[in-house]
């Protein structure tokens, strides 16, 4: 599957459409086991694409159909995680204290630092200034995933 080149040259709006969800579903459905698929780059030159930005496409898209908790914890079960209050969403909770409280960075000049130099993606979102993190950002009912670099996850959840 090459999601650069199915959604420019497929009947597709956008990829939480695409009939890869129904072959390997982000969550548990009907018990039918899923299909391993293989994930490519079509023709670089012609569709400006690699294979980094077709997972970071795909995993948009995940994001945009509204994974749940269980969801997310089984996706990121192997990554770092941290338990913060709830409270910290409504009371100013800056990206880079939630990228220090993660374990993602070891002070908070080093996560300004990355925030300012393109290196950290709030739910795969590239994150360029270092503001508040609220409710709204949650990639679900009380969980953040952080991102450092091309492939350092963190995972953050809030009760």
């Amino acid at each position: 599957m090459n999601p650069t080149s199915n959604l420019l040259i497929g009947n597709l709006g956008d990829l939480t459409v695409h009939p890869l969800w129904r072959l390997r579903p982000p969550r548990e459905g009907d018990g039918a086991p899923p299909v391993s698929v293989c994930i490519g780059s079509d023709d670089p030159v012609v569709f400006g694409s690699n294979l980094r930005q077709e997972y970071q496409i795909l995993c948009d898209a995940m994001t945009l159909a509204g994974l749940s908790d269980e969801d997310l914890a089984s996706i990121f079960a192997d990554v770092p995680s941290v338990t913060a209050e709830r409270s910290l969403l409504s009371g100013g909770l800056k990206l880079s204290q939630a990228l220090v409280k993660a374990g993602a960075c070891a002070s908070k000049g080093e996560a300004v630092r990355l925030i300012q130099g393109g290196g950290v993606y709030l739910n795969n979102r590239k994150i360029s200034a270092d503001g508040p993190v609220t409710e709204t950002e949650l990639a679900s009912k009380s969980m953040l995933v952080l991102r450092t670099g091309k492939k350092s996850y963190f995972l953050m959840r809030f009760e």
